[in-house]
């Protein structure tokens, strides 16, 4: 949730739901840590 606030704080209008889960979900498992960077990377690409 905390990532999902993040996304969503930075993004603003361009923030995408389906998007942003899509992101969480394509690598499969992973630790916090190693998403946490790969949805930060996803944002900055997106501003």
């Amino acid at each position: 949730m905390e990532l999902r606030k993040r996304a969503q704080d930075k993004m603003g209008k361009q923030f995408d739901i389906k998007k942003f889960h899509e992101k969480v979900l394509e690598s499969g498992v992973m630790p916090l840590a190693l998403l946490g960077s790969k949805i930060d990377g996803w944002i900055a690409e997106k501003k």
